[in-house]
């Protein structure tokens, strides 16, 4: 918190400078980035106007190609990740295997029931103290261990239960499509109706993103319920390392490669969403920054057609925004107005207002078509999206300190408070700022008014976030042994 602290008070400290000594450079940011907004805004406007793929059922199988599922564990729960096997050895599936491979993990009580329990279950478990690489190095070790006769690998997360029939309707689907990566949506069964705005937050990255990225072939895989041609991540290298997001760095690399990708909307098991606010933002800051590096790496590459590249540039920015700059210019402006500096950086304000209401306006049509237009789901849903805008703004800027991050797991089993005080520090900010200006300055009302609006308009995204993490946590209490065959 000191750090972000400073880093705050550091940032607009320079950009009071630049208004007051460069005026025209800031002028000429403010319109760069209003212009940057717009052209990612209509870009995900032009999303609206996609088609939605039908589900088509899948029938019965000619042959039945060998599978080898991938689970990597660090520090899990050993409860969860046997419920976890226990699901994913009932498939109806004739032809597959599970390799599970504990990596980074030194406290023999994590892992070693696991191991007991797959000794019992023939299931193939390894544990490696050491892996460098993060969860993409423990992939890569899975590649080298799965048997030789592999065609697909199929991804699953510790804290995901599949259907019994999750990998008859994958390969089915994969085989027919002809394509060399198929992936599923996320769900999660410590998700509620009280906490719907974060998970229809969660479901708009698939109802939107990747559901349009099906008309160019070019949905990136995330992680978890992805089913990957064997053969072609072998093309590739593996698992690629330079990204912590090493889902979409892969995508990156298959899409290059000219090898297709695919997006079914159909649920073949269920996961665990983080239950404290806390993890809540080590998950979305991880998917930001991992994101911003491959789309580093994506401005480089040649995917062949523009309407490929610009899909995936909106994916990899889908939990990234412009807001950084406007908000800032808007809390520096209420201070020069209260220390009594002129009027003459009123224009970029002006363009620092508009970019802020045209990005709501944006999101807030992308997450009622994700939502289907269902009035609560859309209203909870443009809230939990708001909550985490503030990351949105700022995180990705890190890239130009340091390229690189270490990885950091999202603790889903930790005793951690649901809430979190600290995430009220941006609404609260932009509130007093605004009262400030209010009080000092009552002709300049307007200002004033804009920033205590835009402050509780935030206050209450994050009100309802903390409130859904702990409506989430009661959940995940009753549902930690969901009845497998009911997903």
């Amino acid at each position: 918190m000191n750090f972000k602290l400073l880093f705050t008070g550091l940032t607009l400290a320079a950009i009071v400078l630049l208004l007051v000594n460069f005026p025209s450079l800031i002028w000429l940011i403010a319109l760069l980035n209003a212009m940057l907004l717009m052209l990612l805004g209509t870009g995900r406007l032009l999303l609206l106007l996609s088609k939605n793929t039908e589900d088509i059922p899948a029938q019965g199988m000619e042959s039945y190609p060998m599978v080898s599922i991938h689970i990597p564990i660090c520090s899990e729960p050993p409860e969860v990740v046997i419920e976890t096997l226990t699901a994913a050895s009932h498939l109806d599936y004739p032809n597959y295997e599970i390799i599970v491979l504990s990596n980074n993990t030194p406290q023999e009580a994590y892992w070693k029931p696991i191991e007991n329990f797959c000794k019992s279950r023939n299931i193939r478990f390894y544990h490696y103290p050491k892996i460098e690489g993060y969860k993409a190095g423990a992939l890569n070790e899975c590649l080298a261990l799965m048997d030789a006769s592999t065609e697909y690998i199929f991804t699953v997360d510790a804290d995901y239960k599949l259907q019994k029939d999750a990998l008859s309707i994958a390969v089915k689907r994969i085989t027919d499509s002809k394509v060399d990566v198929l992936q599923f949506p996320q769900h999660y069964f410590n998700s509620n109706y009280e906490s719907i705005g974060i998970r229809a937050d969660f479901n708009h990255y698939f109802n939107y993103y990747s559901e349009s990225a099906n008309e160019f072939s070019a949905p990136l895989p995330t992680g978890t319920l992805s089913l990957i041609a064997a053969e072609a991540l072998r093309q590739v290298g593996g698992w690629p390392t330079e990204s912590i997001t090493e889902d979409a760095q892969l995508g990156i690399k298959l899409l290059s490669k000219g090898f297709k990708t695919s997006y079914c909307n159909r649920r073949i098991g269920r996961g665990m969403m983080p239950t404290s606010s806390v993890e809540l933002r080590v998950q979305r800051s991880r998917w930001i920054f991992g994101n911003f590096q491959s789309l580093m790496h994506l401005l480089r590459a040649n995917l062949g057609c523009f309407g490929k590249k610009g899909m995936a540039i909106l994916q990899l920015t889908a939990w990234i925004n412009l807001l950084g700059i406007p908000l800032l210019i808007v809390l520096s402006f209420n201070f020069m107005q209260v220390f009594g500096f002129s009027n003459e950086m009123l224009f970029p304000y002006k363009i620092a207002v508009i970019s802020i209401l045209i990005h709501y306006c944006i999101q807030f049509f992308i997450i009622g078509k994700s939502t289907q237009y269902s009035i609560h789901q859309h209203i909870m849903g443009f809230l939990g999206n708001t909550s985490l805008g503030i990351l949105g703004a700022f995180k990705w800027w890190e890239y130009a300190i340091t390229p690189s991050q270490p990885f950091k797991r999202t603790d889903k089993f930790g005793l951690h408070r649901p809430y979190s005080v600290r995430s009220f520090f941006w609404p609260l900010l932009l509130i007093s700022s605004g009262f400030l200006l209010l009080v000092t300055e009552p002709s300049n009302f307007g200002f004033g008014y804009f920033s205590v609006l835009l402050g509780l308009f935030l206050f209450l995204a994050k009100f309802f976030e903390n409130y859904q993490m702990v409506k989430s946590t009661q959940a995940q209490k009753v549902s930690m042994n969901p009845n497998i065959e009911k997903l």
